[in-house]
This record gives structure tokens, sequence and C-alpha cells, in this order.
């Protein structure tokens, strides 16, 4: 008994938004990124990125320098109660972590827009004295 839809397994099927923009047709509920947007969502990737970056940093610098004092220097044997120590360096990373993310948005849009709007007033200015 013949199937009521045929599916061509040759050509990939298409969803609904894919078919739109080939269409020439525009969603009405998603609006473009402007430029400031897509600058800033990359800002934010980054900075997400350097906050891992320095999470594990910091959770490998207190693993080794634990490990360098109570195995190298003191010359203690391996104790279950230490993991209790490595814990709370983990939990100290992703303190980091959460804190890095969302005060470094803040900050670097502050200096990305005090910095335009440097640029702007001396452009301004020098537009003017080009007038005079």
């Amino acid at each position: 008994m013949p199937s009521e839809k045929q599916v061509n397994i040759q050509e990939p099927i298409k969803e609904d938004d894919e078919k739109e923009k080939e269409d020439g047709q525009r969603n009405v509920g998603q609006r473009e990124k402007s430029v400031l947007q897509s600058k800033l969502t990359g800002l934010a990737i980054q900075i997400g990125y350097a906050g891992i970056a320095i999470a594990v940093l910091a959770i490998v610098i207190l693993f080794v320098r634990f490990a360098i004092e109570k195995y190298g220097i003191e010359k203690k044997p391996w104790d279950t109660a230490h993991l209790q120590i490595f814990l709370g360096f983990f939990i100290i990373g992703v303190t980091v972590l959460v804190v890095a993310v969302p005060e470094g948005l803040p900050l670097a849009v502050t200096l990305a827009l005090a910095y335009s709007v440097r640029v702007l007033s001396l452009s301004v200015t020098s537009s003017i004295g080009d007038l005079c």
C-alpha cells in the first residue's frame, strides 16, 4: 500500500524558516541584529571564554599549590579529608566564573561607549573647525 506522503531522500528537508528565507519573505517576529548588538554579542562570548580560562587557571593553581605544600614539602600522606579542600577550590573557581561574566560585560560596554563618544566628539570638533 503506497504512502500518502512521499519523501525524496536525495533532497534535504528544509525547515519552515529556511523556506521563508528562500522565498524572500521575512519573518515578522524576528529582527535583524544591529552592528552594536552583534559586536556586544561577540564581546560577551569573549568575556565568557576569558572567565572560563581564569576560573580553570585559578583551580589549577590552587590544586598545585596545595599538593606541593602538603605532599611535597610537609610529606603528608593522602587523606580523604583533602577532598573537601579540593571541593572548596572547585567552588572558588565556579565563583570566579559566575562573578566575572556578569561584571565584565557592563564594564566593557561602558568603556566601548565612552570611547565611541570620545571619537565622535573629536570628529565633531574637527568638523566645526573646518567650517570656521
